[in-house]
C-alpha cells in the first residue's frame, strides 16, 4: 500500500483503509500485493456506492460512484462557498431565481 490514498489526485494520507484489489468476496487472496490504501471517502464510495479503481501495471484509474437518478448537480458561482447549511437546507425548489425573494438576499447570504 502506498503512504496516501490511491485514488489520483487524492492527497489524503491519514486513516487509510486497506482495499482488496481482486475483491476478496469474490476470492481475491488477503495478501499486501492485492490492497490499495484507501481513504474513508473512496472506500465508501467503492465499496457501496458503485465506484471502481483499476490499478495496471502503468496507471491507476478511478470512476466515482454514478450519479442516482433524477439527481441535479449542486450549483454555485465561482468562488462562492458552500456551506453545511446550504447541503442540509436547499433552496426552495418553486423560486427561479433566489434573488427575486422579497428581501433581494440569496438563501445562502
Amino acid at each position: 500500500m502506498t503512504g496516501t490514498c490511491s485514488v489520483p489526485g487524492c492527497r489524503c494520507g491519514w486513516r487509510l483503509q486497506g482495499d482488496h484489489c481482486d475483491d476478496f468476496a469474490r476470492g481475491g487472496p488477503t495478501a499486501l500485493v492485492n490492497l490499495n490504501g484507501l481513504c474513508d471517502v473512496h472506500h465508501d464510495e467503492k465499496t457501496h456506492r458503485g465506484a471502481r479503481l483499476e490499478v495496471t501495471d502503468t496507471e491507476r484509474r478511478w470512476w466515482p460512484p454514478p450519479s442516482p437518478p433524477g439527481s441535479v448537480p449542486w450549483c454555485a458561482p465561482i468562488g462562492e462557498h458552500l456551506s453545511r447549511w446550504n447541503l442540509d437546507h436547499p433552496p426552495d425548489e418553486s423560486h427561479d431565481d433566489p434573488a427575486d425573494e422579497a428581501d433581494g438576499r440569496l438563501p445562502f447570504d
